[in-house]
């Protein structure tokens, strides 16, 4: 892949904001394939990208796991809700992404708080909104490799997940963040509700 660069490069570029394979397994668990582990060798981002963005995101191998996995695995401590939390019963808390590359953004999307979430998916251009589980894990991951907290401070980031309904809740976003002492929390607003601390996520599109 001519315009990709090799994971080693990355992490050379990346310094800290690059999460390998070894220690996505390590927090969680996880047992890669032969297959995927070769295909991780390779990151489909040209070396241009990954230098702008090592002050502004994270890049970590995405494994298949969804929320529901990650509440049942080693780093359940850090996730917020009780024993049993809300969105659980939920299907997009069951529904595992495919094993990839993730290049996130360390916080909200700049100036896109206090926007409704069809105004804050306009202010993207190469980035696009990631599932709830690659935020959560991407910032668990975050957090256990370096000890630096990402959505602390009250902040929330809008994810690409949504929800029938819960409680008066109808048609809403799944947000994450909060992530203070009580672990990182995942919850849901109205797309059209505008807040000071909700912003967007963002994950840098990758090429066809």
């Amino acid at each position: 892949m001519s315009a990709g660069t090799t994971a080693e490069r990355a992490r050379a570029l990346l310094g800290r904001s690059f999460i390998d394979a070894d220690a996505i397994a390590r927090c969680f668990g996880y047992r890669w394939s032969a297959a995927d582990r070769d295909d991780l060798r390779q990151v489909a981002l040209g070396e241009s990208v990954l230098d702008a963005c090592r002050e502004t995101h994270i890049l970590f191998p995405q494994p298949p796991l969804s929320l529901v996995d990650l509440r049942g695995g080693p780093a359940a401590s850090l996730l917020g809700g009780g024993r049993r939390a809300w969105y659980e019963a939920m299907p997009f808390a069951r529904e595992k992404s495919e094993p990839r590359w993730c290049l996130l953004r360390r916080g909200i999307v700049p100036g896109s708080a206090y926007r409704t979430y069809a105004e804050q998916q306009a202010l993207l251009q190469d980035e696009e909104v990631p599932r709830a589980c690659e935020v959560v894990l991407g910032t668990l991951a975050f957090y256990l490799e370096t000890g630096v907290r990402l959505f602390d401070h009250g902040v929330l980031a809008r994810c690409r997940d949504t929800v029938e309904r819960y409680g008066n809740v109808q048609d809403g976003g799944v947000n994450v963040g909060r992530f203070e002492r009580e672990g990182l929390s995942v919850e849901t607003l109205w797309l059209d509700y505008r807040l000071h601390h909700l912003g967007v996520a963002a994950t840098r599109k990758l090429p066809a």
